[in-house]
């Protein structure tokens, strides 16, 4: 049986897909795309509504679903949740798309179309050569106590021998002669 997550996910890749250009899509064209895909799928509709809003939306708080399958845009529309988007740190272990054993076979083109990079994918460490980068030097750092022991470290002496707002040069010989 198909989730009710899962059916959030099948809906918004079908426009997604069919709307390539566009950036997102409102809560009611999601919701209406659940009702036109499957108008029998057993869900009351605040469970949907509740889905597209909370549940699924990767970077909002769990409440308590965990899923990453959509994102919000600033604008307030949503579309798929792509790797490399930012998730809430609640959500870094949820589901990002449906088990093609737990959807129906005539949605399983969707998966392929989405895997493919065809769904307009952000660069994984798998195909970018500069993501792959990341963490390379971590040894460094915990050598060195991390990060910021480092950087305080480095400004301890900042302003060299003298502390900041400490005046050099001819104010401070002038301090001297009149100490004379």
């Amino acid at each position: 049986m198909i989730t009710a997550a899962d059916l959030i996910w099948i809906a918004t890749a079908s426009l997604e897909r069919e709307n390539p250009a566009r950036k997102g899509f409102s809560h009611d064209e999601i919701r209406q795309r659940v009702y036109s895909l499957e108008p029998d799928h057993g869900f009351p509709d605040a469970t949907i509504r509740t889905h597209i809003t909370t549940h699924c939306v990767a970077n909002k708080r769990p409440d308590p679903g965990k899923h990453r399958k959509l994102y919000m845009n600033p604008d307030g529309t949503y579309r798929l949740y792509r790797s490399g988007d930012p998730c809430d740190p609640g959500r870094k272990e949820g589901k990002t798309v449906p088990d093609a054993n737990r959807i129906p076979a005539k949605y399983h083109d969707l998966l392929e179309w989405y895997q493919s990079g065809d769904a307009g994918h952000a660069p994984t460490s798998e195909t970018d050569p500069i993501l792959a980068l990341q963490g390379i030097g971590k040894e460094l750092w915990r050598e060195l106590g991390g990060g910021e022991r480092f950087i305080r470290a480095l400004r301890a002496n900042w302003y060299g021998t003298e502390t900041p707002g400490h005046k050099s040069g001819a104010a401070s010989s002038l301090k001297r002669k009149r100490a004379l």
